[in-house]
């Protein structure tokens, strides 16, 4: 309604409403406050009007019938919690002025299935989309400025493949890069943006991704963390030449089949390669600088020639 001057609503103005159905938010509103329509179950239909700048943390979470949502033109972050448990989402439109996705956004959008981050965006937050479904892809939009995903953003999501835009310098923590969390879901592609300042592919990063069968190594990482492949599908990888450390258990339980060991590997840890039961041949004449091997990290394998 334009002839409404109204631009702010109270805090959790309508929280809790199990009957309300619609929403049209006055034309002139610029704040949609913390937890002003969460817990609206029966809530189907949102209209924004195209100066909502501002929403709070859980603006509409919980709210478990909406299925469609179309943000205004004119909002710059999607906050804390905004459509959490939103469970019959199935479409987000955002608008091309968000720069951040924040932290379990659209955590538990069970019915998501596909969504595209716009080339806005520069930072989502870890856990922005934990248990989403996703299984139809993220796209990021040509020309993206995304430089920020946060720990555990996509964990629990099912995309098949995951390719991250080559403008991201920043995955997960310093001391842990993944973003998607050990997971036995359906992700068979990734590719790590390369040019990211992490040089650590953190403990179970890709642990447990059962279907996973590819994965592109960026080449400064100079450290393969503890369990990070296990129980992966990956039939092979691609070592960048600086790596120097293979950490415990690190693909263990593998199909590998060939592996090419770079020239400043120093450290290979305990069980790193253990039941790689394909792996039968591993030449480690090209590593000079290899100190350590730690105990049963080439046990059952298929090892004939060394």
């Amino acid at each position: 309604d334009e002839g409404s001057v109204l631009t702010t609503l109270p805090t959790s103005f309508c929280a809790n409403k199990t009957n309300l159905k619609t929403i049209s938010l006055p034309y002139f509103l610029t704040t949609v406050p913390q937890s002003c329509f969460s817990g609206c179950t029966a809530l189907t239909e949102v209209t924004f009007g195209p100066n909502v700048t501002t929403m709070g943390l859980s603006a509409f979470a919980g709210c478990t019938s909406l299925e469609t949502i179309t943000l205004s033109e004119s909002l710059t972050a999607v906050p804390t919690t905004c459509f959490q448990n939103c469970t019959a989402l199935k479409s987000v439109q955002f608008g091309s002025k968000v720069t951040l996705i924040s932290s379990r956004a659209f955590e538990g959008t069970g019915a998501l299935k596909s969504i595209v981050i716009p080339a806005s965006v520069t930072k989502i937050d870890g856990t922005a989309f934990q248990n989403s479904d996703l299984s139809e892809g993220i796209t990021f939009a040509q020309g993206s400025k995304l430089t920020s995903i946060g720990y555990s953003a996509f964990k629990g999501a099912k995309m098949p493949e995951l390719i991250l835009p080559n403008s991201v310098t920043t995955l997960g923590t310093s001391s842990n890069p993944s973003i998607i969390g050990a997971q036995n879901t359906p992700r068979k592609r990734v590719v790590l943006p390369a040019n990211a300042s992490y040089t650590n592919i953190g403990a179970n990063s890709f642990a447990y991704c059962t279907a996973l069968k590819s994965v592109t190594i960026p080449s400064q990482i100079t450290q393969i963390s503890n369990s990070a492949f296990t129980y992966t599908a990956l039939t092979e990888v691609e070592l960048p030449a600086d790596l120097t450390t293979i950490g415990t258990s690190a693909f263990s339980y593998t199909p590998l089949t060939e592996v090419q060991f770079p020239a400043a590997l120093t450290s290979i840890g305990e069980r790193a390669f253990y039941s790689c039961s394909e792996l039968a041949a591993i030449n480690l004449s090209s590593c000079p600088e290899l100190k350590s091997i730690g105990v049963q990290a080439f046990m059952n394998c298929a090892l004939t020639e060394v």
